[in-house]
């Protein structure tokens, strides 16, 4: 078989592995969770119900069947694009997710889009002036942004910047204004130790020989730092970034019920404070589907940055 050819159907392998054991996760957190599924997903734990009634509930939500044949029904189910129907809004659970992902999404791009700006910039100054003042201020700053939780950052950015100054909203997006404190939170959780990594692989790579040799045939720093450094540190920030998206999809959760904003994760929260399991596995299933395109995504991207990646494959 051609190896690019492949290449192709390993990584196509991979994915629908991992999206398998995605849909098998999604399936058993009902019956992780203690308590009787059927009660869990009716929401009636607290309503006086007779056990002739519970085990109607039963056979018909087909609890009494194999778990197998049950797990046959809801991947038959998710392979025609019904994520089953939300106990609390008795929307189907596609349409509740349709409606809070756009505000996750926008939070997370533009959070990761400064993230990557801040990391290249600091990264690049402090790697320039290495154990010098820029450098230790840099590093210093870095030290303290992974110090802080998340949660006391953003209650402060609250109190100084909409409680004391009214500059910017506490909550919700007012015309997009709202979203600088947000963002503000996501990019200091976040941002630190790919500065650190990124500032770290600067020194290395102006360190090795071929950068020397560059400079010496009277090659311009500038693009010496563009073509070659700044290239090669990209690598591991990238990887690090894709694995690391899960953090930044929690850290957004966070964000987002401390500033109420209407995305994903206020419907996590509303989700698991009310049991409602349809809408958890959904959730499941789009955080799980989010990390395996980001993880092939960043792959891609390594090889478009490094040519020597794509020549190894």
């Amino acid at each position: 078989m051609n190896p690019k050819l492949s290449s192709v159907a390993t990584r196509c392998g991979g994915i629908l592995f991992n999206l398998w054991i995605l849909t098998i996760a999604s399936f058993g957190i009902v019956y992780l969770a203690p308590g009787d599924p059927v009660l869990k997903l009716l929401r009636i734990d607290e309503v006086a119900v007779t056990q002739e009634e519970i085990a109607a509930l039963r056979e018909e939500l087909g609890f009494n069947d194999n778990i197998l044949i049950q797990y046959a029904r809801y991947l038959g189910g998710l392979l025609q694009g019904d994520l089953g129907t939300s106990a609390i809004t008795s929307k189907p659970v596609i349409t509740e997710l349709t409606q809070a992902l756009p505000a996750t999404f926008i939070l997370s791009i533009v959070s990761l889009a400064v993230t990557i700006l801040v990391v290249l910039f600091s990264g690049t100054v402090a790697a320039l002036f290495r154990r010098r003042l820029p450098d230790k201020i840099i590093m210093a700053g870095c030290y303290l942004g992974s110090a802080m939780p998340t949660f006391w950052l953003a209650l402060v950015l609250i109190n100084l910047f909409a409680v004391k100054w009214g500059i910017l909203p506490a909550s919700g997006w007012k015309g997009g204004k709202g979203l600088w404190l947000p963002v503000i939170c996501l990019v200091v959780a976040i941002a630190p130790p790919f500065i650190k990594i990124f500032r770290n692989r600067f020194v290395e790579i102006s360190d090795m020989g071929f950068i020397r040799s560059a400079r010496t045939r009277g090659v311009s720093e500038r693009l010496i730092i563009a073509k070659h450094i700044t290239r090669g540190s990209l690598i591991p920030v990238i990887t690090m970034l894709a694995v690391s998206f899960g953090s930044l999809l929690s850290g957004s959760i966070v964000v987002e019920i401390v500033f109420s904003l209407p995305g994903v994760g206020m419907l996590t929260m509303d989700a698991i404070t009310n049991r409602d399991y349809a809408v958890i596995r959904g959730v499941i299933l789009l955080v799980g589907i989010a990390i395996v395109l980001i993880m092939q995504l960043s792959d891609l991207l390594c090889r478009l940055v490094d040519p020597s990646l794509r020549r190894q494959a």
